[in-house]
């Protein structure tokens, strides 16, 4: 699973998951900045990558149908405190799942919930 990371999620998080090895493209290194939510699932599916996203929108139906490979969704704020184990928990998501059109992966410190 190769992940492409919306504007939301904080740089920390983005360099902890690439010490650990994911393939994560952050859309603000990209000149891709300031793209609609649509928009992002386009790329995302373009790329063949599941979003990773700290926006409730791409829970909704609407834009979670469209993304071929799922969306993985941080439910709480990334703090220096669950730093390591929310980057632990996405890695054993993208470890152990298959990416899917309209999975919702629901990511915690100390929680993975998997929607089909």
């Amino acid at each position: 699973m190769k992940l492409l990371a919306n504007e939301n999620i904080p740089k920390p998080l983005i360099k902890k998951l690439s010490e650990q090895g994911i393939d994560v493209i952050w859309i603000p290194r990209t000149e891709y900045r300031g793209l609609k939510d649509e928009e992002v699932v386009s790329l995302a599916n373009t790329l063949n990558r599941t979003i990773l996203t700290r926006d409730l929108d791409f829970m909704r139906k609407p834009l979670l149908s469209k993304a071929t490979y799922g969306v993985i969704y941080i439910a709480e704020p990334i703090t220096r405190e669950n730093l390591e184990s929310i980057s632990a928990n996405i890695k054993n998501v993208i470890d152990h799942t298959k990416p899917e059109k309209g999975l919702l992966i629901i990511v915690k410190s100390a929680l993975i919930e998997i929607i089909r």
